[in-house]
């Protein structure tokens, strides 16, 4: 693998147009036995308008707190919110579209939310997608992810010359593009996602450099990898680089048995969802109280605090992290939350964000 690696260190902003592969990682809607709703509007052929996406099973859905548009998913969870001719989004009305989940008691909770999209391309013979799942290269030229159930991706990639290829993801929802042509990739501000509080920060800011390194120099032609960075020396960034799956391993699992982070401890994420700031945080403490006067001797617990996206459209997320070297009682503590509408239970979640 013919390679040159330059680290470029930045100081200020930096702004770069990237015309280049990216590797699809779609976050699977299913997280240990809980189904996290997800959404994607949609520009069709024929003028039409809706939202698709999953979530639990026969479950009534409509957008808006109060709205009128509501559908019900099917037995695998899939479902489509069809928008009215009169109630199509244009480029006046456009924004943020939320979902929310219609209780028994007519009520509604918030799950997810979306963004209406103007300005994707149109592919041959495919909808219009969101610009988060194409990526232009340029008059001619682009990439064009379709989700296919609830993990799945079909990528198609079209070129000037009118060819096509299709290529579906794995069942995790990952894919990796050979693209003979790149010759060079950037990575900017590639130490960024180190402050996000989340024990798998490291781990995924090496996926980036690792998987993005793996993009070029696949072919005999020389290619150039530029890494953007304030921590040139940070291990993750620098066994990246080097490509060093068997030393970043030893270097992150000694950090994880030090921090008591998985896989040497098992976890529990419960996060409430409200329409206003002070009952997400009343009912939060009210809960870790129970928590804590239940199950003080089995588990330790985190919390409550705000979520890291604290508010979300119209709600507002507080969460409570549970940790415990058993899964017994983590189980226990999950099964007192069924009922509760407000609250999301992850169990073994894949990271704390």
């Amino acid at each position: 693998m013919n390679k040159k690696v330059k680290k470029v260190i930045g100081y200020g902003l930096v702004s770069l147009m990237l015309c280049g592969p990216v590797l699809v990682s779609k976050v699977s809607a299913e997280e240990s036995g809980s189904i996290q709703t997800t959404a994607q509007f949609k520009n069709h052929k024929d003028g039409s308008q809706s939202i698709v996406g999953k979530t639990m099973p026969n479950t009534k859905l409509r957008i808006g707190y109060d709205g009128t548009i509501e559908t019900v998913s099917d037995g695998e969870g899939n479902y489509e919110l069809k928008i009215p001719e009169e109630k199509k989004y244009s480029k006046l009305n456009g924004g943020t579209i939320n979902i929310y989940k219609v209780e028994n008691d007519g009520s509604s909770s918030f799950q997810t939310s979306t963004q209406t999209d103007f300005e994707a391309p149109q592919l041959y013979n495919t909808d219009v997608i969101s610009p988060r799942l194409a990526l232009k290269i340029d008059e001619s030229t682009f990439y064009a992810f379709d989700y296919h159930g609830s993990n799945k991706v079909e990528v198609k990639m079209i070129f000037e010359d009118g060819k096509t290829i299709v290529k579906d993801s794995d069942e995790n929802g990952s894919i990796s593009i050979d693209l003979p042509k790149l010759k060079t990739v950037c990575v900017v501000q590639a130490d960024a996602g180190l402050a996000l509080p989340d024990f798998t920060s490291s781990e995924r800011n090496f996926q980036l450099i690792s998987q993005v390194i793996g993009r070029v120099g696949r072919h005999s032609s020389e290619s150039n990898v530029i890494i953007q960075t304030y921590q040139p020396e940070a291990p993750s960034i620098q066994f990246g680089l080097n490509q060093d799956y068997t030393g970043f391993y030893n270097f992150e699992i000694k950090n994880r048995q030090k921090q008591n982070y998985p896989p040497f401890v098992y976890l529990l994420k419960l996060t409430c969802v409200y329409k206003t700031e002070i009952s997400a945080v009343r009912n939060s403490q009210k809960e870790a109280h129970k928590i804590r006067k239940k199950f003080s001797k089995d588990v330790q617990i985190f919390g409550p605090t705000p979520a890291f996206y604290e508010r979300v459209g119209e709600t507002y997320r507080w969460q409570i992290v549970v940790k415990s070297k058993k899964r017994a009682p983590l189980l226990e503590i999950a099964r007192e939350f069924q009922g509760k509408p407000q609250w999301r239970v992850d169990l073994d979640p894949p990271g704390l964000i």
